[in-house]
């Protein structure tokens, strides 16, 4: 094993995974007039996770980590994007959701290094509006 942290994320996410789908299987499972249920679009993500996770881990046996790429694994971006995250959600259950979601996605862009104020502005409010009209109208969900 060459990157002791990609094998143990990927361990990690996969435990995540196994305990996603035995949560679903206790949804209900969908009416026989149609294909999807309430559980299919969760199943589908968490599917996918674990794919993701299983590549991550055959990656780790595969790929050395330089020790340059190794320092600093977890540094101040991390941390920042981690406070940054639990205010959005605070905000979100506070103001709602149009104002949280396109604070949230103006400022990521530019704690990681993205400058132009005029495209993060343009991404975070279409973002936003786009997302909400996919839970509005496709979904049936009203958003707080």
């Amino acid at each position: 094993m060459k990157n002791k942290t990609d094998f143990f994320s990927a361990i990690g996410l996969l435990v995540l995974v196994a305990f996603g789908f035995t949560s679903t299987s206790k949804i209900p499972p969908p009416s026989s007039l149609s294909y999807f249920g309430p559980a299919s679009f969760v199943n589908f993500i968490l599917f996918c996770l674990g794919g993701c996770a299983l590549i991550l881990a055959i990656r780790s046996f595969r790929e050395h980590q330089s020790p340059s790429k190794a320092k600093g694994v977890v540094g101040w971006r991390s941390l920042l994007f981690t406070l940054l995250f639990g205010s959005y959600v605070f905000l979100f259950l506070k103001i709602g959701y149009l104002i949280s979601t396109a604070l949230f996605l103006f400022l990521c862009p530019l704690l990681f290094g993205r400058r132009k104020v005029l495209q993060n502005t343009f991404f975070a409010i279409s973002s936003t509006v786009l997302l909400w009209a996919v839970f509005i109208k496709l979904f049936n969900v009203p958003l707080p």
